[in-house]
């Protein structure tokens, strides 16, 4: 274990402190501070989605992803957002996803604008790829070195 690990850990468990327990369907509270990583899982992949999520916990946090998870069934992600009933259905009906929709990771940029759209498995290593592709994202890497 590295010294940097207890840190990540402690920063994970205060920040997580710091977000609400359920967001409203309108996600302007997070622009600018925060990019948004949406799931929806299927209930069979429901526990390959949560390994993957704990594994790559410090990449999260060093991009400021915040998961809201959108799911149909109510096994819960950890340490997601949940919204409430109503703001669950708009939410789902403004990124077009049904109860058919299986499992579908959508990305919303610090701007608010949907910058990625996966479906099947959660591929965290491309999402990574593609946020540290982007110009904020270069930035704050600059700023932190």
């Amino acid at each position: 274990m590295t010294r940097r690990t207890p840190a990540l850990y402690l920063l994970a468990l205060s920040a997580s402190f710091l977000l609400p327990d359920s967001v409203s369907a309108d996600l302007s509270v997070y622009r600018w501070k925060n990019r948004i990583l949406l799931v929806n899982t299927a209930r069979d992949q429901h526990g390959k989605v949560v390994a993957a999520l704990r594994q790559h916990r410090s990449g999260l946090l060093d991009r400021d992803l915040v998961v809201i998870d959108l799911s149909f069934h109510d096994k819960r992600i950890p340490q997601s957002i949940r919204p409430a009933a109503a703001d669950l259905d708009s939410l789902r009906s403004r990124y077009g996803l049904t109860g058919e929709s299986g499992c579908v990771f959508l990305l919303v940029g610090k701007d608010g604008g949907l910058k990625a759209r996966q479906s099947g498995e959660l591929n965290l290593s491309r999402l990574f790829a593609l946020i540290d592709t982007m110009p904020m994202r270069r930035e704050e890497m600059r700023s932190r070195s």
